[in-house]
């Protein structure tokens, strides 16, 4: 029985993963680099069970498969333990690309990572559905590290495709 209803499923579903495959694109691989430009505290930071809890308003800029402006809400929360310490950071940034009308709109970016002061080491996912123009349906996750600092370039490897145009994007002719 177990078996006969493992192969109805397998025959209902078979035909729901083909279309799927056959119209989203195959995954990519790209790579860049992402600079903090500028840092700029928002409200006070506070203490928090040994902690440091700060946010921040962020500008990154972004060269290679993504180039373009990030602005960013994030959250630090420093952990100090005897003489050494490191920040953990999770946020929310606005990507908007500035390579001209063949790579033009926006995306929301996801990222968490964590900072001992001298490297910089995480990941980050673009928001499903969060793009705009050629951006519409972009879906990636990818990952970033190096020195840490203002005006330093990290690296960033990031893996994408485009999903196939919804129904309320495509157009008629």
């Amino acid at each position: 029985m177990k078996m006969k209803l493992a192969a109805l499923v397998l025959v209902v579903l078979l035909p729901v993963l083909a279309v799927t495959a056959a119209y989203a694109t195959k995954p990519a691989i790209g790579t860049g680099t992402v600079t903090l430009f500028s840092s700029n505290p928002v409200g006070s930071s506070r203490p928090a069970g040994g902690n440091t809890i700060a946010t921040f308003k962020n500008t990154f800029l972004l060269t290679g498969t993504l180039t373009g402006t990030a602005v960013a809400l994030e959250r630090d929360v420093t952990h100090t333990s005897g003489d050494s310490s490191f920040t953990t950071f999770h946020g929310e940034a606005n990507f908007t690309a500035s390579n001209g009308e063949a790579s033009s709109g926006t995306l929301v970016i996801r990222y968490v990572g964590i900072n001992n002061g001298t490297f910089v080491h995480g990941q980050f996912v673009i928001v499903g559905n969060s793009g705009t123009d050629s951006f519409a349906d972009f879906h990636g996750q990818g990952s970033f590290s190096g020195k840490a600092g203002i005006g330093v370039a990290m690296n960033y490897t990031l893996k994408w495709h485009i999903d196939p145009a919804s129904p309320k994007t495509k157009t008629t002719a």
